[in-house]
């Protein structure tokens, strides 16, 4: 049975955040909440949640990278403080403990968020959390000036300098559909990501997500073991086979020192997208875990 998510705006303290969701007719039902990669919304993972609506409440709120009249970040923004917008806005809109999902950086901030205040969560779901590769690089990272930074590492340059402006979908999917980043994901994810990533803005389309924000937040990814460490809620730790993320030995000698109620798994024939370039696979390995942890 297909379901259907709604889009509106949540108020937090700190401005109005998109919000979407797909309530459960049985108000007991379990509810997941999403948090989406860099540059992506929630909605460009419906392919990936829409199975989940069979037995859970689905909700997701987009990053600052969205928000209206938040276009520049400021110079002292630090990962804990989207994981303070995901801790506020789970308390404005959830009465019990929810499911935590989170990729990339949306990983990272629902673990920092579940640290921070461990009795909003249930469970949560780590799939390829965004983080440095050793934890020197996290000392060392915030004493290089930000000009510098996006010099020395092209992904960041790449995207600060990110295409804004569309004349049409036609030409973003002729320009993106094939690219290196996009070219695995299902034609399913790929239109989700197209017509939630632009807007009508004046007489063309716009990404939504700020270029500013996307390569700002790339400059200040963590060491995500040193949270790990910390983490006392039940918790999946997903990696994809082909991550650029943490190698294969990294990740099994690092999950050695890891909570016993940490589980990690890897899956194979997998890359860092893998919700939105095998979201079954991925579906599959996240439902078993559940049923395993079932509250």
């Amino acid at each position: 049975m297909t379901s259907y998510f709604s889009s509106s705006v949540i108020d937090l303290s700190v401005g109005q955040a998109p919000w979407t969701q797909c309530v459960h007719p049985n108000a007991e039902a379990e509810t997941i909440h999403m948090s989406a990669a860099n540059g992506f919304t929630v909605e460009s993972y419906l392919e990936f949640l829409q199975p989940f609506t069979d037995k859970y409440s689905v909700t997701g709120m987009d990053c600052r990278g969205t928000w209206k009249n938040h276009e520049i970040p400021p110079n002292d923004f630090k990962m804990s403080h989207f994981a303070d917008d995901l801790i506020e806005a789970i308390k404005l809109k959830h009465n019990k403990p929810i499911i935590g999902f989170g990729h990339s950086l949306g990983g990272c901030v629902t673990l920092i968020a579940a640290i921070k205040e461990p009795q909003l969560f249930s469970k949560i779901v780590l799939i390829e959390p965004a983080s440095l590769p050793y934890r020197w690089s996290g000392s060392l990272l915030p004493l290089i000036p930000k000009r510098i930074l996006f010099k020395l590492f092209p992904f960041i340059r790449g995207s600060l300098n990110r295409q804004r402006n569309w004349k049409s979908y036609e030409q973003f999917h002729a320009r993106y559909r094939h690219h290196n980043t996009y070219k695995r994901f299902t034609d399913a994810s790929f239109n989700n990501y197209m017509t939630d990533a632009l807007e009508k803005k004046d007489k063309h389309l716009q990404l939504r997500f700020s270029p500013q924000w996307e390569a700002y937040i790339f400059s200040i990814v963590e060491f995500i073991w040193k949270y790990l460490a910390n983490v006392s809620v039940p918790t999946l730790f997903i990696r994809a086979e082909h991550s650029n993320l943490y190698t294969h030995k990294q990740f099994l000698k690092r999950n050695k020192k890891l909570p016993r109620c940490v589980h990690s798994c890897e899956i194979d024939e997998s890359f860092h997208l893998l919700p939105l370039e095998n979201p079954s696979k991925t579906q599959n390995i996240i439902n078993k875990w559940l049923i395993c942890n079932k509250t």
